[in-house]
């Protein structure tokens, strides 16, 4: 059973700045919220990702509601606060509220789980320590006018004989409308436990004393209504981690600029709009060895039925993973690859209860596990049905199959496929029934093929308005080489209370 009150402080105090000091007020554009052993892990499951040939940890989106409430006052130009890393709070707090041109927030929980990150610049790993830690964040901004706003940001997460502390600030400048700069500075202090250190991915630090660095960020944007320009400097230091964050890359330095023109169709034309985009990125380690290098032209048009159809080349020079692991180095310890793809994306509304979506990929691709260029296909199609006022069905289904030259012949490094459907009735306003199923089936080259297969059902019933019971059940199958079929590994059967009030 878990808990989530949500307060909308009426009788909140707050701090206001006013002439000779801060002044206590009451506000109503203030937020508390608090929770209790929040499991929402079961709540609703993530979508399906493709894992397979990646180096860096994947990105999932929050969908626990104590996170999301007013999760846009923690937001800032590097991704500092990525409350996915707090896996299983036992309890949570969290502030927010704005006063005049003030706004803050402020959250910390107790995790009984602690998942940390560790970055790279051609890898990263996620590494799990045995102990409680309290992680929490605190978010100010200043808004002197429309054009000028200036920001801080801490984040800290801490256990015995671990630590991770981020101090930052950020600022935005407008320079007319429509130029605007925007500037991030960071620095950490950080501190490893035994566990951690163990890990070899990350051996920068020698020493097992705390460490720092910094990181920096800088943004220029030219958005008008034929043109688009963007400039974009970052500079991660070696040493430099966000663990509450999602910075998978460290001891590196992107420089990015990108151009988009925008054209316009006359009335009663076939098409809305179009745009041409160009965009050149490259990547460097801190000691300028080149990472990547990457080259990409666009075309998307808008069309009938609100559709739009873009087609991206990208032309690439990538390196691939380190022959020697101990060394940091690039040069002389990587091999240069040159990868060429087509991307082509389509969306469209085909009528007032359906839509469809298209990603198709073909072309070269980095098979990581055996350092040389594959031939990469790869597809994701989306279609969504209304099929009455009540009822909603989405489908996903991502195919992905990479294929290498090996002794001189040509084997199948991987084929994975991804199938999603998610259904969703609403009963009335007060009740809903979701139901969820992800199977994924990969198979590799040396003969490993892998399912699994996970459910979902949950039911919910809103009390009143400020008051949801959940009522659910969840389970996963799996099947390897030592299977002959799905065998189920686990299942739960969950109940949650979210209940909120106003004083």
């Amino acid at each position: 059973m878990s808990i989530v009150v949500t307060l909308q402080v009426i009788g909140l105090l707050k701090m206001m700045w006013k002439p000779g000091g801060f002044t206590p007020g009451i506000n109503a554009h203030n937020l508390l919220n608090a929770t209790l052993n929040p499991d929402f892990s079961t709540v609703e499951s993530d979508s399906g990702q493709l894992s397979v040939n990646t180096n860096f940890s994947l990105f999932y989106d929050e969908k626990r509601a104590f996170f999301l409430d007013n999760s846009d006052y923690f937001s800032s130009d590097f991704n500092l606060v990525y409350t996915r890393n707090i896996a299983d709070p036992d309890y949570g707090i969290k502030v927010t509220g704005r006063a005049d041109k003030h706004s803050y927030g402020i959250f910390n929980t107790n995790d009984t789980e602690t998942n940390i990150l560790l970055p790279g610049n051609l890898d990263s790993e996620l590494v799990t320590i045995n102990r409680k830690s309290s992680a929490g964040a605190l978010r100010y901004r200043y808004d002197f006018d429309e054009n000028l706003t200036l920001g801080t940001i801490a984040t800290l997460r801490s256990a015995n004989d671990y630590h991770n502390y981020v101090l930052g600030l950020d600022a935005r400048y407008r320079l007319s409308d429509s130029n605007a700069i925007k500037a991030q500075v960071l620095s950490s202090d950080t501190l490893y436990s035994d566990t951690l250190y163990s890990n070899k991915l990350n051996s920068y630090q020698a020493s097992k004393d705390s460490f720092t660095d910094n990181a920096f960020k800088l943004n220029f944007t030219h958005n008008s209504e034929y043109w688009l320009i963007e400039l974009d400097h970052q500079n991660i230091g070696t040493d430099f981690r966000a663990d509450l964050g999602y910075m998978p890359k460290a001891d590196i330095k992107i420089d990015q600029a990108v151009l988009k023109r925008t054209f316009y169709s006359e009335q009663d034309s076939l098409w809305q709009e179009t745009s041409v985009l160009g965009q050149w990125r490259i990547v460097h380690n801190t000691n300028n060895e080149l990472i990547e290098r990457e080259l990409t032209t666009s075309f998307a048009v808008d069309g009938p039925l609100q559709s739009l159809i873009q087609l991206d080349l990208v032309h690439g020079e990538k390196v691939g993973l380190r022959h020697d692991k101990n060394s940091n180095k690039i040069d002389g310890n990587t091999t240069s690859f040159n990868e060429n793809q087509l991307i082509l994306y389509s969306s469209a509304y085909l009528d007032n209860r359906t839509y469809v979506s298209l990603d198709f990929t073909i072309g070269d691709k980095i098979d990581y596990s055996n350092n040389r260029l594959g031939d990469l296909i790869e597809a994701t199609g989306n279609i969504t049905v209304f099929a009455t006022d009540h009822l909603e069905v989405d489908f996903y289904q991502t195919y992905s199959k990479l294929d290498a030259q090996e002794n001189n012949r040509e084997i199948n490094v991987y084929t994975a496929n991804i199938s999603e459907l998610r259904l969703s009735y609403q009963f009335d306003i007060q009740s809903y029934l979701k139901l969820s199923l992800i199977y994924n089936d990969i198979k590799f080259a040396d003969s490993e093929h892998v399912k699994d297969l996970s459910s979902q059902l949950i039911y919910a019933y809103k009390l009143n308005p400020q008051t949801v019971f959940f009522l659910g059940y969840s389970d996963n199958s799996y099947k390897d080489n030592d299977l002959t079929k799905l065998t189920r590994a686990e299942r739960t059967f969950f109940t949650k209370i979210s209940y909120a009030f106003s004083p």
